[in-house]
């Protein structure tokens, strides 16, 4: 409706006195100025449709590669597992996790027998730190990577086709919302998580 208007007013500005022309011109600035006031509504309402989508059920979950996994070139496969789900990487680096972030990381299992190995093993080498997001993130993810012994992983997962040992089973994969949470936030923060849209997802998410 206001672009339809803007004919009217631009084309008494043409032929008519130099006033008439100014009070033409100020009107189609006017026109103008309500047609990017539009738009601007247009975008607040698709934002704000997006953020209710993510909002209602879309989960984030943090994802690491260990360093078993660096060393033995699956990095590509893993992610493209996850990604073929229709998981989406919104954060990713590759990195050395030092012992302190470590010892954070695996702070719930402090005092337990198998604590030190967790924290010298998973900074001995370089792991791929992520984070997946999607509907229900938390659960595919720990399907796709299957359980946490390999020789009892099902065939299919990523620890049952490329695992055999618990202390070699190449991934972490957040347990819970409230774990995703705290680790996402320790790895990542909330400044280096990007936001975007894939072309993909109308063929991934219904609605």
């Amino acid at each position: 409706m206001v672009i339809n208007e803007l004919g009217p007013i631009l084309g008494g500005a043409v032929g008519s006195d130099l006033d008439g022309a100014l009070l033409s011109l100020g009107a189609a600035r006017w026109a103008c100025a309500r047609l990017a006031g539009g738009l601007e509504d247009v975008v607040a309402q698709k934002w704000s449709q997006r953020e209710g989508k993510r909002m209602a059920g879309v989960e984030r979950t943090l994802v690491i590669v260990k360093p078993d996994g660096v060393q033995r070139g699956l990095v590509g496969e893993i992610v493209g597992r996850l990604e073929r789900r229709g998981l989406k990487i919104v954060a990713m680096r590759m990195t050395v996790i030092q012992r302190a972030l470590a010892e954070q990381h695996y702070a719930e299992h402090a005092g337990k027998a198998f604590y030190e190995s967790l924290v010298s093993y998973i900074g001995s080498g370089p792991s791929v730190t992520m984070v997946l997001e999607g509907p229900a993130a938390i659960a595919a993810t720990r399907s796709t990577v299957g359980k946490t012994n390999p020789a009892e992983a099902a065939p299919g997962t990523i620890r049952g086709d490329l695992g055999l040992m618990v202390g070699r089973n190449l991934i972490h994969a957040s347990d819970s919302v409230d774990s995703s949470a705290r680790e996402v936030d320790l790895f990542f923060g909330t400044d280096a998580l990007v936001e975007y849209e894939r072309d993909i997802d109308r063929w991934v998410l219904e609605g």
